[in-house]
């Protein structure tokens, strides 16, 4: 086995999705050889986008000049898509890593840097700018390096995809098992629904949720970008 240890990258913005964040880093700190760093703008603490998680960012974007993987978790990021010193950082990791990846609306930042032109991406419930991707109703969408996630839960199949590019295939199925994330046997308390996008009842009861709480203001700020509003 190589002694080279290779970093991934999670960057924090402020209000990030929490779930997202550690579902993935928890994944990848399995892998043999890698260790994860949370980044933020400025290295100290971060705050999530329930107000009610904390997580100590290490490194500040200007401490931090390549990765491995590149990770981007969604959350409140409408103000980074005109912010051009963290689209330039983006920019500048992504040009050395094997992975960019986002989860959730997280893609919009990457779209905005300009990586995503003519990328399949993992469609969102959220109307977010364009910027060329082609989106796919998928939990997990891989195209060539970016791979992005539709949603909070699958940062585990984020993380598992990417792992599986650096271990072998019983070795990465471990992974999958020591998190009891085999779905065959741990299915889900509700029952999945059978098409691969929500209904209208269903996302009008999820932005129910997430446009009364600690969220609202995301929720309105990614809606605006759009000119629409929630389907509540």
């Amino acid at each position: 086995m190589s002694d080279e240890v290779r970093t991934a990258v999670v960057y924090l913005p402020e209000g990030y999705n929490a779930l997202e964040a550690i579902g993935f880093e928890e994944v990848i700190s399995l892998v043999p050889g890698f260790r994860t760093i949370f980044v933020a703008d400025r290295a100290g603490p971060v705050v999530s986008d329930s107000g009610d998680v904390v997580l100590m960012a290490g490194y500040g974007i200007d401490d931090v000049d390549s990765a491995e993987v590149l990770m981007v978790p969604g959350g409140r990021v409408a103000a980074l898509l005109s912010d051009e010193r963290t689209l330039e950082w983006v920019r500048r990791i992504d040009s050395g890593t094997r992975f960019t990846t986002a989860m959730c609306v997280g893609r919009a930042v990457l779209a905005a840097a300009g990586l995503l032109d003519g990328v399949r991406v993992a469609a969102q419930p959220v109307p977010l700018p364009a910027h060329g991707v082609i989106e796919v109703p998928m939990r997990l969408v891989a195209d060539g390096k970016f791979v992005t996630g539709a949603n909070a839960v699958s940062s585990l199949d984020l993380g598992l995809h990417v792992a599986a590019h650096y271990v072998d295939t019983p070795t990465a199925r471990a992974m999958q098992v020591s998190l009891e994330y085999d779905v065959e046997v741990w299915g889900p308390p509700f029952a999945p629904r059978s098409l691969p996008e929500p209904g209208p009842d269903e996302l009008a009861a999820l932005f129910g949720l997430v446009s009364t709480g600690p969220r609202a203001e995301i929720v309105q700020e990614l809606f605006a970008l759009s000119g629409q509003r929630p389907p509540v």
